[in-house]
């Protein structure tokens, strides 16, 4: 199914015809409300219902948003974070970190804006400073979270992972586990899931999870 966007409004009366969903009649307000937030460049405030709705991930990830990112679950992963200084590596248009930010935390943006003709929308929804993920890594070590949601590929990830967690600092991966989106199966180190329940699309199995190394244990 090819998608042309063609305004929210028409959109919204396409999306009742999406042959990829198979419980269209629970297409109602909330994913409405959903999409036209994200629409105005703003954190949701609610859940998608129809998780299976082939229109809705299609319209969020056209406006750069992979992981399902909203206010409620956000919460929780700043409370992890708590008072410590974090940066985002590979962050696209900000969402992650605009969330973050509202929640009070002290975080910084970066992205080498690689993917920008290949969006709908390409405007940052909050300040994204462009910068390679491996060249962050190295000169921003004064942070203490770093964090990845959707990595493009396992390389350069799991290089700055292993930079960060030599030198005692956290990283939070946002993605699928060992084998599925972003991350493949030899991927080295340890992928502990954090207590943050997120939305995730039909199909799709990304968690929030803390990066460590592997010990003995674990081989």
């Amino acid at each position: 199914m090819e998608y042309t966007y063609q305004g929210l409004d028409k959109d919204l009366e396409i999306a009742k015809e999406d042959t990829y969903s198979t419980d269209l009649d629970r297409f109602g307000p909330l994913d409405c409300q959903f999409l036209r937030q994200i629409e105005g460049g703003d954190i949701p405030n609610c859940e998608p219902v129809s998780l299976n709705s082939f229109y809705s991930r299609t319209f969020c990830t056209k406006r750069g948003m992979w992981a399902i990112v909203t206010a409620g679950w956000t919460t929780a992963l700043a409370d992890w974070i708590g008072g410590r200084t974090a940066i985002e590596i590979m962050a696209g248009r900000g969402w992650l970190t605009r969330a973050l930010s509202e929640h009070g935390v002290n975080i910084i943006a970066t992205d080498d804006y690689s993917w920008d003709d290949t969006h709908d929308a390409t405007e940052p929804v909050c300040k994204v400073e462009q910068m390679d993920a491996e060249e962050v890594a190295l000169t921003h070590l004064d942070r203490e979270v770093l964090i990845c949601s959707w990595p493009h590929s396992t390389e350069p990830f799991q290089k700055i992972c292993r930079l960060w967690l030599s030198e005692g600092k956290s990283v939070v991966y946002i993605g699928e586990d060992n084998g599925g989106c972003c991350v493949r199966e030899d991927f080295e180190l340890r992928l502990e899931r954090l207590e943050i329940d997120m939305p995730q699309w039909e199909g799709m199995h990304d968690c929030v999870y803390e990066v460590l190394e592997r010990g003995e244990d674990d081989e």
